[in-house]
């Protein structure tokens, strides 16, 4: 194992926040709400409450998620809950997205962050409402596996999950 600063890790952040659409629609884009950010491995777009138009979302949008970018909320009740973008969604307000490069693969580090759920907690600097500031998220120490070791690491942890669920 080896220990970086998140942000050494970081290809991308995926940063909407401080825009909200003027307009939502029952089609198009799914918006991943904080409400749907909990530490799941993937939100249930079936409680998904808002659309993004296709069309507006390509001028609205500063940059669009990838599957598996690892989304975290920033502000509110469900501060430093995370989960992974499925295909075909976007963020707006409170949520940011990482996308991370060749060091480590997108599932492993959902796995590691989990871990690190604590951890998140503990940069809260709000004083009306609980809230993390992505420089403190992005400054934190993590120690991760290297090369294959993380692949073996997401299909172990995945075939267990598979066995319980």
């Amino acid at each position: 194992m080896r220990t970086y600063k998140i942000k050494d890790l970081v290809k991308f952040v995926v940063d909407n926040r401080g825009r909200n659409p003027s307009s939502v629609s029952e089609l198009g884009l799914p918006i991943i709400d904080n409400f749907l950010i909990n530490n799941n491995l993937y939100p249930d777009l079936l409680n998904v409450k808002r659309y993004l138009d296709i069309d507006y979302s390509k001028q609205f949008l500063r940059k669009p998620l990838l599957k598996d970018d690892l989304l975290i909320t920033l502000v509110g009740n469900g501060y430093g809950n995370i989960t992974l973008a499925p295909e075909n969604c976007c963020i707006i307000q409170n949520t940011i997205g990482l996308r991370f490069n060749g060091i480590c693969l997108q599932k492993y580090m959902y796995y590691k962050f989990l871990t690190m759920l604590t951890d998140f907690k503990g940069l809260n600097r709000g004083a009306s409402q609980p809230s993390i500031k992505i420089s403190d998220l992005l400054d934190l120490d993590i120690e991760i596996h290297e090369g294959d070791e993380q692949q073996h690491i997401v299909n172990i942890i995945s075939s267990l999950l598979l066995k319980f669920l």
